[in-house]
């Protein structure tokens, strides 16, 4: 395992911790080598409820910048009426649901499909407002990822048995891993970095590193694992 450290560098007074006639340096650093690890040890172990809780804390990150993308353009009631969606009705149930699956309590986790919709109004609403570029600059065009791997992933009934051979499981698997690294790093790093002025330069590209590595090293060698238990022969 390799040891990554983000260090960021800036002037107070360029980061809004202090008055222009007083700036002062500060250093921000995030060492990434425990996301890496608690990635891994989440995919080796092959846990599809663990995966599916991360997967839902990812969600909730995107969300929680989402939301503070709207306020920054004023939308205060657009951004209000997203959390109030999300959390009453959407917070936490691929967990849930596939407990209940694991536990036979239900045959399939097709109920869960209005989650996608959820996304599809909450994508098109960031896309309008925000446009394309700062959509990719925020990393929330992977709510987009999201709404596409996450049925084939978790074998929602829209998916028909044996539609989906290993092959193209991996096509989804490999990426849905990725954006859920990068979420919950984000979310990690920006409670661990939070007050000190350079949250967003610093967990980044910190997120982004878990990401290289869950979809280059982590995801692809344990793909089969989760097919396996979501497409059983």
């Amino acid at each position: 395992m390799f040891k990554r450290i983000i260090l960021f560098s800036c002037l107070f007074a360029a980061c809004g911790r202090a008055d222009n006639s007083q700036a002062k340096s500060v250093d921000v650093s995030y060492d990434t080598a425990g996301d890496e690890a608690a990635m891994s040890e989440l995919l080796r172990n092959g846990d599809e409820v663990k995966l599916a809780a991360k997967a839902d804390k990812a969600i909730e990150n995107m969300v929680f910048r989402a939301v503070f993308e709207l306020k920054k353009k004023g939308l205060d009631k657009d951004a209000v009426a997203v959390y109030s969606e999300y959390s009453t009705k959407f917070s936490g149930r691929l967990a849930a649901m596939t407990l209940a699956r694991v536990e036979g309590r239900l045959g399939d986790i097709g109920d869960y499909a209005p989650m996608s919709e959820f996304l599809v109004r909450l994508h098109t609403k960031l896309l309008s407002v925000l446009g394309q570029d700062l959509m990719d600059f925020t990393h929330l065009e992977d709510i987009k990822t999201f709404n596409y791997t996450i049925p084939v992933v978790f074998h929602f009934d829209t998916i028909p048995d044996g539609a989906i051979d290993l092959a193209q499981y991996g096509l989804h698997f490999i990426p849905f891993s990725g954006v859920t690294g990068y979420w919950v790093t984000w979310g990690v790093c920006t409670v661990a970095t939070y007050g000190m002025g350079a949250v967003f330069f610093v967990c980044t590209p910190a997120a982004l590193i878990v990401k290289h590595v869950t979809v280059k090293r982590l995801a692809p060698p344990l793909s089969p694992r989760f097919y396996g238990f979501f497409y059983p022969q």
